[in-house]
């Protein structure tokens, strides 16, 4: 797939495709261990209004794609007129220590209030291999704090993500509140990424093997 950001630190580089989503997924060498494999191996990002589900590669949205002046930071706007919907994704890895951090915005572009789930999945690959098994599994934390955790031999990687709601005197942070995990590729199964399209998660903890 095309990319249309990179984003990098030097040893963590992140690639977003033509829909704005991570399809690249290196560290810690640029090139060598890519723990996403793009194709269709991508990280997606699904939205649900009502009875309607839409994921971001589905051919649906327009997207226009820019750098920060003098930063390597992104910008991806996605817009849905049907669903009169528009998302906002800020992207960067950060300079001094290997996180990729996004900001998503969600606006309402209808003229009424509506409720809006937003769905985010990953699809890892780690160590640039989908024939060996890889460890998913939910992490829950003191405080209601969240995490989803894959890993495989020496490589780790941590997922967590909030809902800010900005007040006055201090903003309210509240961690995402439906999770799954499950395996792709095998047993006829496609991913756990199917399961989002009925806006309810199965609540899956652990899976070990493609996942």
């Amino acid at each position: 797939m095309a990319k249309t950001a990179i984003l990098s630190n030097g040893n963590l580089n992140i690639g977003l495709n033509e829909f704005g989503l991570v399809s690249d997924f290196y560290f810690p060498d640029n090139g060598y261990e890519n723990h996403t494999l793009g194709r269709d191996l991508f990280h997606r990002v699904g939205i649900k209004i009502g009875n309607n589900f839409s994921w971001l590669h589905s051919g649906e949205w327009q997207f226009s794609v820019e750098y920060f002046e003098n930063a390597l930071i992104s910008k991806t706007e996605a817009i849905n007129q049907e669903l009169q919907i528009k998302i906002t994704f800020t992207d960067f890895v950060a300079s001094d220590f290997d996180v990729f951090g996004r900001k998503i915005q969600v606006q309402n572009l209808a003229n009424y209030p509506r409720e809006v789930q937003l769905f985010l999945h990953q699809n890892f690959t780690i160590n640039s291999s989908f024939h060996l098994a890889d460890t998913v599994q939910f992490l829950p934390f003191e405080n209601n704090e969240k995490a989803i955790l894959h890993y495989r031999g020496k490589r780790a990687f941590i997922i967590s993500a909030q809902r800010v709601f900005e007040k006055p005197l201090q903003n309210i942070f509240e961690d995402f509140n439906q999770h799954t995990v499950g395996l792709f590729g095998i047993e006829n199964k496609l991913g756990s990424w199917v399961d989002a399209e009925d806006g309810i998660l199965s609540g899956s903890n652990v899976e070990h093997g493609q996942t």
